[in-house]
Formats: C-alpha cells, sequence, structure tokens
C-alpha cells in the first residue's frame, strides 16, 4: 500500500521472517522517482503470540497498525473509525508485557518501555508517564545502552523542555 504526500511516498510492507519465526512490518519513505530514502520497522511479532490468540484479535491488531499508519501520513485526518475500547485493551496488554520484560533488568527491555511511556505520556498529556519514561531511561543510559544515550542526548534533551512548558501550562 502507497500513500503519495507530496514529494515522498510512504508504504508499509508485511512479511514472515522464518529465521526469527516472526511478523514484521516496516514503514518504507520513497522519493517521487521510487527509490528507497529510509525503512523504519513498525512492528515484530513473533508467530507463536500470533498463534496463541484469536484470529479476530490478531485481524484487529493489524488493522489497527494499518489504520494508524494511514491516518498518520494522510495530510488531511482520513477520519477512519476506532474502536477505542479494543485500543485501551491491546495498550494495556501492549504495556503489562512491556513491565514483565523490564523487570528482568535488561536495559534493552528498560529503554522499549521508557520510549514507550514517553510516547504515551506525550499523546495523553500525562506527565506521570512522561517522568516514569524519563526515570527508566536514565536507567538504560547508566547501564550504558548506546540507543538510550543516543535518544537522551539528541531527542530527550530536546523534547523534555518543550514538554514541561506546554504540560505545566495545562
Amino acid at each position: 500500500m502507497y500513500m503519495n504526500l507530496g514529494l515522498k511516498f510512504y508504504s508499509i510492507e508485511f512479511y514472515i521472517d522464518e529465521f526469527d519465526d516472526s511478523l514484521l512490518a516496516r514503514e518504507n519513505t520513497h522519493s517521487q522517482k521510487g527509490d528507497l530514502i529510509s525503512s523504519e520497522r513498525l512492528l515484530i511479532l513473533p508467530l507463536e503470540e500470533i498463534r496463541s490468540r484469536e484470529p479476530a484479535e490478531v485481524q484487529r491488531m493489524i488493522g489497527r497498525l494499518v489504520l494508524t499508519f494511514l491516518n498518520s501520513r494522510s495530510s488531511k485526518d482520513l477520519c477512519f473509525p476506532r474502536d477505542l475500547d479494543d485500543e485501551r485493551r491491546q495498550d494495556e496488554a501492549y504495556f503489562r508485557q512491556l513491565n514483565t520484560a523490564a523487570s528482568s533488568n535488561e536495559p534493552e527491555k528498560t529503554y522499549d518501555l521508557a520510549v514507550s511511556l514517553i510516547a504515551k505520556g506525550m499523546s495523553s498529556e500525562n506527565w506521570a508517564d512522561i517522568e516514569q519514561g524519563e526515570s527508566l531511561l536514565a536507567q538504560a543510559v547508566a547501564a550504558g545502552l548506546p540507543e538510550a544515550i543516543k535518544y537522551q542526548s539528541e531527542t530527550w534533551s530536546l523534547l523534555r523542555p518543550r514538554l514541561e512548558h506546554k504540560l505545566k501550562k495545562l
């Protein structure tokens, strides 16, 4: 599926990685000539997890990803319908899974939870989630995780003052 937004085209691609036994989704950005500019992983889902879920649940999850992608890449709001209860349940399950993984004291898992909490806090304008994410980010940085160090110095150092200003005004 491709979307043309001005000078760039965006696509989402699903594929099976048989080596890792997982379903992956990637967002690709192409120039008008069709050259690949960038590719970012959107989803990694172990096939075992897919097999353990009800088919309707998997379809909702993938459909939600596709609709969110289309809405986020559209130059105007497409007004696709949303199942807010399903989104809430999915988010709760996702954060339970991240919390369990982060409790293993692996810096990568702690970093994943930190970034997810910061993003959740930004979208819901919830400063408590942002602060919790920031604390976990500091743990991943202290453990020496290169991605966490880069995120903290290049991204978080710019975002935090703006978020603090915006959210403290509310």
